[in-house]
């Protein structure tokens, strides 16, 4: 649940822990803390070899949830789609704005795929 608070709205920080989760969740296939290339090619089909490797920054062949928080933290590409979100620029994404979004989006993927969209719509 993104809500954590139970307030009714989503906070930037619930957004980006909810969606870090999500994203991880998904492509952790064994649920060994650990994507690799191949769990990460399963959850999102149009993923290439190159943009696995940017959030991998030890080379290891594998991403922690480290590295995909400090991936997303470097790039601020959460951020940005919380602000697109949050129509009406208030610090917080209820349940009305999100529909709307997601309205708007292209959602026949899988969670990553759409998130890759939406970051880049």
């Amino acid at each position: 649940m993104a809500d954590t608070s139970d307030d009714g709205r989503i906070g930037e920080k619930e957004f980006k822990r909810y969606i870090l989760e999500t994203i991880y969740a998904e492509a952790d296939a064994n649920r060994d803390k650990k994507i690799t290339f191949e769990e990460w090619k399963e959850a999102n089909p149009d993923a290439d070899k190159g943009k696995f490797r940017l959030p991998d920054r030890n080379s290891d062949g594998s991403i922690t949830p480290e590295e995909v928080k400090r991936y997303f933290d470097r790039t601020g590409d959460l951020e940005e789609l919380f602000n697109k979100i949050d129509a009406n620029n208030d610090g917080y994404v209820t349940p009305e704005e999100a529909e709307d979004f997601k309205a708007k989006s292209d959602t026949s993927g899988t969670k990553m795929q759409n998130l890759s969209r939406a970051i880049n719509q």
